[in-house]
């Protein structure tokens, strides 16, 4: 459970510093995200989604604040 909280952290983290642009969060969290899978070695699509959401997360907490 704590892994998919650090993915979602990794997510947001990722969004809050790239707050200029939507397009440039989607594409840093999809690299992120497919590159910490592959280097786990073991593709886990919950950990891939949960980093994805929390750069979704992060993008709008960005737009609100």
């Amino acid at each position: 459970m704590t892994d998919k909280i650090l993915h979602i952290l990794a997510g947001f983290a990722i969004a809050t510093v790239l707050q200029f642009s939507w397009i440039a969060i989607i594409v840093a969290a999809l690299f992120f995200a497919t590159a910490k899978e592959l280097y786990d070695k073991a593709f886990d699509w919950k950990d891939f989604a949960c980093t994805l959401a929390g750069g979704f997360i992060g993008y709008i907490f960005t737009l609100i604040y």
